[in-house]
């Protein structure tokens, strides 16, 4: 799971392995060359040992945030928890209807 996260990383910042270089190491080495820079990685409770390679990628790029939507603490060094409470039942439906409309208009 780990090298499927570090690969998807890498492949949407377009970069390539380097040899004698792990994944992580390289997308900080290209992070850090490009200045201040946001991963939003959505819903990583799905992958949570996943958690290690984010820890490698901030480790090798300070100017590097990071905000991670998970329904566990990913138990890294420097994480902040921002306890979201679930919408209301009626909330989530109209949110739901809403970006089904907003993606297919003849949704409803």
């Amino acid at each position: 799971m780990q090298i499927l996260v570090a690969s998807a990383l890498a492949q949407a910042l377009g970069i390539q392995q380097v040899a004698n270089r792990t994944i992580p190491e390289v997308i900080g080495d290209y992070l850090q060359q490009s200045g201040p820079f946001l991963f939003v990685l959505d819903n990583l409770s799905r992958c949570c040992p996943a958690a290690s390679v984010v820890a490698e990628i901030l480790t090798a790029c300070s100017t590097l945030k990071v905000l991670v939507t998970s329904r566990e603490c990913l138990r890294i060094y420097g994480e902040q928890e921002f306890p979201v409470a679930p919408l209301a039942q009626d909330s989530a439906v109209q949110l739901f209807v809403q970006r089904a409309i907003a993606a297919r208009p003849n949704f409803y």
